[in-house]
């Protein structure tokens, strides 16, 4: 059922193209070339070198992008379809860890794998081929718990370790396939804690092994890439984002009672208002907490249990550490809640329990059935959104339309795909929001970083113009872009080129030896002086 469920929903996505991240970390990536181990654990993902800070250490994920590669090559559909089989596989190993947890609750453990499979907050992870980072964290960290639940329930000494070690080494496979894993010793901890019989000297010395773990891997992170994993930025800026949390998490918690406006680089503004969710959280937690008085003590845990399964996988990506987007926006997407989904789902099991038992067995299989259909019909409705970058980009200037990114991003999906006209209006609205920041940053770096995204959106301009033959207009954004960077010479190229088509040979001819002044081995320029000279001479 679970199969046939994740088929139904996600199999569309066969159909789908690249997009966005995906050219960055299969596409476009002439590492994923090579299956060279060496090379996957000494590279960070997508060819990054070391030295970046906050660079994606990835091995494992790039293991798997390379062998799919080997596979499938630049062939979109096996990428897509591989991802479905990951999220399918990924609700099997949450049914069988919530049976292991609660044994004799087949059918609510079920009921929960299904809602995490067909949940359309899921459909960024599975949609986007480069979203298998996710999936492939999520099954070596589940595994690792469900091997760590094992071995706690063994009795044999021999069987006991088999099953400790299997699960120490699914979590490093989980941690070096995406960093959020490295909080799964805080699950297991609070796991142990929620059980009735106490843990025993042997599984406390593993759950330290696996702590052990954790801080072996920072330094790892520390020493290979030769600075701090965890940069927190600015105290300012880190005071603003501590202050959004309360914002973000209410966002993340409306998005998974309500998945009505899902989409791509969805981002929360730390200079905006955040007394109001003071508010909204004292409201809630003061209802929480009426409401698990009124359960059984085995609900409550439950609650607690899925709380802290919920806030732990979601510490990581709450901006603790700055996923900044563009000026004040900060990252709040939505796959970070792939695995956050399952305590969820676990808390809102508990505390419906009450009103389940009062149901009989015909109410309660409609009630789950029309919970998992309404589920599934919005992940299906929201799919189409990532077929292309078109529909992707639009739906994301729609939700964030103070995002200059997002316009930027749409521009080029528009001039890729021949509506230079529509490229053209998006890359105007990119260039005022740019010109904002630009007007509110204070200092020349954070000056310089909106004024570099500003010539790209005049050079990306320029291009729109000359597909439309409208080579004055064309000059005019390439000179724009000049006055910002004069020292570019790729600028100085393309206006000679600009030049050129107008006829204008002299012009072009110094714009072409402008280019190579300042980049001798340009040979783009040197072919195109060239060419300049000998049209010029005919």
């Amino acid at each position: 059922m679970l199969f046939v469920i994740g088929v139904v929903i996600y199999g569309r996505t066969a159909a789908y193209d690249f997009v966005h991240d995906d050219y960055v970390f299969i596409h476009n990536n002439p590492a994923i070339q090579h299956l060279d181990f060496r090379s996957i654990f000494f590279t960070a993902a997508g060819g990054q070198k070391a030295g970046i800070k906050n660079v994606y250490f990835r091995p494992v994920l790039e293991f798997f992008y390379r062998l799919e590669y080997h596979w499938f090559r630049l062939n979109p559909a096996p990428w897509h379809i591989v991802n479905v089989l990951w999220h399918i596989g990924n609700s099997f190993l949450v049914f069988l860890l919530l049976r292991l947890i609660w044994p004799g609750r087949d059918a609510a453990a079920f009921l929960l794998a299904a809602g995490f499979l067909a949940h359309p907050v899921q459909t960024e992870a599975v949609a986007c081929i480069s979203g298998i980072s996710n999936l492939v964290f999520a099954f070596f960290g589940l595994a690792s718990f469900i091997c760590y639940i094992l071995a706690a329930k063994q009795t044999a000494g021999g069987k006991k370790t088999a099953w400790f070690a299997a699960g120490l080494g699914l979590f490093a496979l989980a941690v070096f396939a995406k960093e959020q894993a490295i909080v799964l010793p805080a699950a297991l901890f609070l796991y142990a804690l929620s059980r009735q019989n106490p843990a025993s000297s042997r599984e406390r010395f593993w759950l330290g092994l696996y702590w052990l773990s954790a801080g072996f891997y920072l330094l790892w992170r520390r020493n290979f890439f030769g600075g701090s994993p965890l940069p927190f930025g600015t105290p300012e800026e880190l005071r603003l984002r501590l202050l959004s949390l309360p914002h973000i998490i209410l966002e993340q918690l409306r998005i998974l009672v309500l998945p009505y406006d899902l989409h791509y680089y969805r981002n929360f503004d730390i200079l905006s208002s955040w007394q109001g969710p003071g508010v909204i959280w004292v409201i809630l937690i003061g209802l929480l907490i009426w409401r698990t008085r009124c359960l059984l003590a085995e609900n409550r845990k439950r609650v607690w249990l899925g709380l802290g399964i919920f806030f732990i996988f979601l510490l990581p990506v709450l901006n603790i550490v700055p996923l900044v987007n563009e000026y004040s926006f900060v990252l709040n997407a939505e796959h970070f809640l792939y695995l956050p989904l399952l305590g969820a789902l676990i808390v809102g099991d508990a505390l419906l329990q009450p009103l389940v038992r009062k149901l009989s067995s015909s109410e309660k299989r409609l009630l789950a059935g029309g919970i998992l259909a309404i589920w599934s019909l919005i992940a299906i409705v929201q799919l189409p959104a990532w077929a292309g970058e078109v529909s992707l980009f639009e739906r994301v200037v729609r939700f964030e339309p103070r995002f200059g990114r997002g316009y930027l991003l749409l521009g080029k999906a528009y001039y890729f795909n021949g509506k230079w006209e529509k490229s053209l209006a998006a890359y105007d609205k990119a260039l005022a929001i740019m010109e904002g920041y630009r007007g509110k940053a204070r200092g020349k770096p954070a000056e310089r970083f909106y004024l570099g995204f500003m010539k790209g959106i005049y050079f990306d301009m320029a291009h729109s113009y000359e597909a439309l033959t409208r080579l004055d207009a064309a000059q005019r954004c390439y000179e724009e872009a000049r006055r910002i960077d004069p020292k570019d010479a790729m600028l100085a190229n393309s206006l000679g080129v600009a030049c050129a088509l107008k006829g204008q040979m002299a012009q072009a001819a110094a714009y072409f030896q402008e280019a190579l002044r300042l980049d001798p081995h340009l040979e783009m320029a040197r072919d195109n002086l060239r060419q300049c000279l000998t049209k010029g001479k005919k």
